[in-house]
């Protein structure tokens, strides 16, 4: 119930507590539904992408279809590792597109993503399992054909994002999720759409800030140490029923709810009052430093002047 941002894996339910962190950068603002009006602006043929991508996992193998209609990727057994990246994709800086690939996945699951450069940031992403889950190739069942193709049988997986500060990204494959088998996505066709200029761009000089504090205050260990301080103060400075409506709803839901649910959506009401007490603590703490920083001062201007008062 009482956790946060902790960078330690633990899997379900515990990790369902984490919150997405601030990006350093503002998102695409425009709906996808708007690269229709727009232009294209860069278009590959599975021939190109086969000659100017790289197979990135030793394990994973890229090769063109006899036709040459399709590229045909086989990753590796790792979970999340990435499998091929694109040659560089030319973009503007600060400006939102949509990427449209034509594409089908084989076997089991795998993510479309376009990424940075230097594969550091990802952008955007887009995964899907196969369309038949009972078309296991153990089973000896084939694939169901996938409807509403766009074009020699595959379906289209478009994804919006913003470049930021940058002229260059790259279409990643990758594994999504412990596979069952080695992950095979086709590709053909893949298009870059122009969707206007970045909006609020302004946030990008508070972004940076606000996520530090996001990482640096936002875990397990600091929130509790806030919420118990937190009572505490209340506690001294006799704000009893102040201090009581704070905390009748969390003790309410450590005691009894926590027996019945344990996901974090059945526990999100519990929140709001506990960051009421860190905000407590956080207050103090601020007044407290003024306070002092006050006190500093006079004591520096005394000694440099004892005749001033």
């Amino acid at each position: 119930m009482l956790r946060y941002n902790d960078s330690v894996e633990e899997g379900w339910p515990s990790d369902s507590a984490k919150a997405p962190v601030i990006e350093r950068e503002p998102p695409a603002s425009h709906s996808i539904d708007s690269a229709e009006k727009e232009r294209s602006t860069w278009r590959t043929t599975p021939g190109d992408l086969a000659s100017g991508g790289k197979v990135i996992s030793p394990l994973a193998a890229a090769s063109l279809a006899t036709a040459g209609g399709e590229v045909e990727i086989v990753g590796d057994d790792s979970p999340f590792g990435d499998q091929f990246a694109s040659g560089p994709i030319p973009v503007q800086r600060y400006t939102d597109y949509s990427v449209r690939v034509h594409c089908t996945f084989e076997q089991r699951t795998a993510a479309i993503k376009v990424t940075s450069s230097d594969r550091r940031t990802m952008l955007a992403s887009g995964f899907k399992s196969i369309s038949n889950p009972s078309a296991d190739p153990e089973a000896g069942l084939p694939p169901e054909p996938l409807v509403d193709s766009i074009s020699y049988g595959l379906e289209s997986v478009q994804m919006s994002f913003a470049s930021g500060d940058r002229s260059e990204v790259r279409l990643v494959i990758s594994n999504n999720g412990a596979p069952y088998a080695r992950p095979a996505v086709r590709l053909g066709a893949v298009e870059l759409l122009e969707l206007g200029p970045t909006a609020y761009l302004w946030s990008r000089y508070v972004r940076p800030f606000a996520r530090s504090i996001q990482r640096g205050v936002h875990t397990t260990s600091r929130m509790l140490i806030l919420f118990a301080v937190g009572i505490s103060l209340l506690a001294v400075a006799a704000q009893g029923r102040t201090l009581l409506l704070l905390i009748a709803v969390p003790v309410y839901y450590l005691c009894t709810q926590s027996f019945l649910h344990t996901e974090y959506r059945y526990t999100l009401p519990i929140h709001y009052f506990l960051f009421v007490l860190a905000a407590v603590t956080l207050y103090c703490a601020g007044v407290a430093s003024w306070i002092g920083a006050v006190w500093l001062k006079r004591t520096w201007l005394h000694q440099r002047n004892p005749e001033a008062r």
